[in-house]
């Protein structure tokens, strides 16, 4: 009985997560965190990774976190934009 009752539940999860997935399509352009080009080869701050509004940016990434938190962002997104020309190998 339990293990049917849990196999129920994730049935139910997976329907819902189906539906959310098929509702949210996007383009790989809506996933880019910033699309202005003056902030190649620099670190930027956003709000967050749904606001993605440029709060700060600059050479240092820690001088990039102290100027976004003096802006009042309490958990800045630091990312790093590559320039036009440049492999980023992870």
């Amino acid at each position: 009985m339990l293990y049917t009752y849990k196999l129920r539940q994730y049935e139910e999860i997976g329907e819902i997560a189906g539906e959310l997935l098929c509702s949210e399509v996007t383009t790989m352009s809506d996933n880019i965190l910033v699309k202005d080009k003056k902030y190649e080869g620099q670190y930027v701050a956003l709000w967050s990774l749904t606001n993605k509004e440029v709060v700060a940016s600059g050479d240092d990434p820690s001088e990039v976190i102290r100027q976004a938190r003096a802006k009042g962002s309490v958990a800045p997104v630091i990312v790093f934009i590559p320039e036009a020309d440049m492999t980023l190998i992870y």
